[in-house]
């Protein structure tokens, strides 16, 4: 569960977002759209705790919460294939849930023949799917998505949302986009286009982050 109350977000003496009350719950695909620079991005990026918001209050329930993240920003290591990936998340982060079987997501999300190819052989469609992957094993309680399926081909959005769709009952899925044909696939909306600021307050500016 995810509550934002009235939540407000500051930039440089600019207000980007004020008043934002939300609540998303187990089980329900939150979908945050709005033009370029309007702060999708921001908003996903206040949620994982990257960035503090100015005033109200995120609250995640009574117990800690692992969060998976996919953002354009998030980065493999080029030399390194995706087994060594996988490896990496074994030894250092959180463990992998025992409710999760690798193998099996490799297959449903056309992976596995890539198991072994270092990250810099990836095509732009195949490196999207290994960074969902990545998201996915240590089965997060959240995870947050700032467009994953942005410059993909249809063949591999719709790979990508058959998964999110699957498992979306165990999970709190927050998927920042804006391309239309993605506003209408989740349960709830935040529309950051919507969203007015108080008055004597400047509209949106475009957020650098």
């Amino acid at each position: 569960m995810i509550h934002l109350k009235k939540i407000g977000i500051q930039y440089k003496n600019q207000w980007i977002l004020r008043k934002l009350t939300k609540e998303i719950d187990q089980g329900d695909l939150c979908i945050i759209k709005g033009n370029n620079g309007i702060g999708k991005s921001t908003l996903i990026k206040v949620i994982a705790g990257m960035i503090d918001i100015t005033e109200g209050s995120i609250c995640f329930g009574d117990h800690p919460k692992k969060i998976g993240y996919v953002s354009p920003e998030y980065h493999l290591y080029n030399e390194l294939t995706l087994h060594d990936h996988i490896q990496i998340i074994k030894k250092t982060l959180t463990p992998i849930s025992s409710s999760i079987q690798p193998e099996k997501e490799l297959l449903s999300l056309h992976l596995n023949q890539y198991l072994n190819t270092p990250i810099e052989h990836f095509s732009t469609g195949t490196l999207a799917r290994a960074k969902f992957f990545l998201s996915i094993i240590q089965n997060p309680d959240i995870l947050l998505l700032d467009e994953p399926t942005s410059h993909l081909d249809k063949s591999n959005q719709q790979i990508i949302w058959n998964k999110i769709k699957e498992i979306q009952q165990k999970s709190t899925i927050c998927f920042a986009t804006n391309d239309p044909s993605e506003y209408n696939l989740g349960n709830i909306t935040i529309d950051l286009n919507s969203e007015k600021l108080p008055p004597n307050h400047e509209s949106h500016p475009t957020y650098p982050i």
